[in-house]
This record gives C-alpha cells, structure tokens and sequence, in this order.
C-alpha cells in the first residue's frame, strides 16, 4: 500500500516533466559612472538568457521568471534602491522601453516573464531588461550595489 502511495504521488509530476533542465543567466547591469553635476534619470539595458532542454517524447513546457525586490526588502512602490555607503539611489527594472512594465514577483502590480520552450530539442530565449537610475539631487560619490534574486521556475 505504501509503495502505490509514492507512486500516485509522482506520477502526476512525470507526467508533466516537459522541460528536463533550464538555465538562466543575465549579463551584468551596470549603470556606470554618474556625473554628480547633473544628477539626470540614466537608462541602461542588459540581457536575461535562458536555455532549457525538453523531454523528446512530451515537448516543450511553460517556464516564469521572477525577480525580488533587491537588499531593499521592501514590496514594490515605484523603485528599487542600490545602496552606498551614504545611503541610496532609487533605480527599477522594466521589461518595456517605455519603463511601464516592472519586473517582479507578479504582486502590487509588478511583470514576470513567462513563456513555453517550444518543441524541440533545446529552447533558447532572450529578453531585453531595461535599468533605470531616477533623477536626483541628493547622492553623494560612491559605490552603489544592489543584489536581486531572479528565480526560473518550470
């Protein structure tokens, strides 16, 4: 009886298994050096890859993409903050040029990135992710980080 439990249990789960492995990468955001003079919003864009490997006999699968909020550890309003040694600058991610869409968990109004791995063998996807820095007049010279965590789930 207690063999035909676990059996039940994963069967459901193989008989979903469409992706076997999928990776995820991004190229580094870095929005560079910032003249203190002028204090403008600055944009910079950077690259999301994925590479998944499909199950020959059953296809592909759908994947979704989501990303916290960043050291910050505050829920979405309407940026993220990169921290210095003299406090921080608000910035946010976008999946659109148009910096309407932010990237997120799919809460408070946030985008996650879906999609399905096709049918062949090997699926590769990229996404274009779109930084920006807001204009401000209160940052001081320094270094300024911030660490997101970006789960691929499948």
């Amino acid at each position: 009886m207690y063999r035909y439990a676990v059996v039940l249990l994963l069967l459901p789960h193989l008989l979903q298994a469409e992706i076997l492995d999928c990776h995820l990468w991004i190229d580094p955001l870095d929005f560079g050096t910032q003249d203190q003079l002028y204090r403008q919003s600055a944009e910079i864009t950077t690259q999301l890859h994925i590479h998944c490997v499909n199950d020959p006999a059953t296809g592909g699968g759908h994947y979704r993409v989501v990303f916290d909020y960043g050291a910050a550890q505050h829920p979405f309003t309407s940026s993220r903050q990169i921290n210095g040694q003299r406090g921080g600058i608000a910035y946010n991610l976008y999946r659109d040029p148009s910096h309407i869409q932010v990237l997120g968990d799919g809460t408070a109004g946030t985008t996650i990135l879906t999609g399905h791995s096709g049918s062949a063998a090997e699926y590769r996807n990229r996404y274009t992710l779109y930084g920006r820095i807001f204009a401000t007049s209160d940052y001081q010279e320094g270094i300024y980080l911030d660490h997101l965590t970006v789960r691929l789930s499948y």
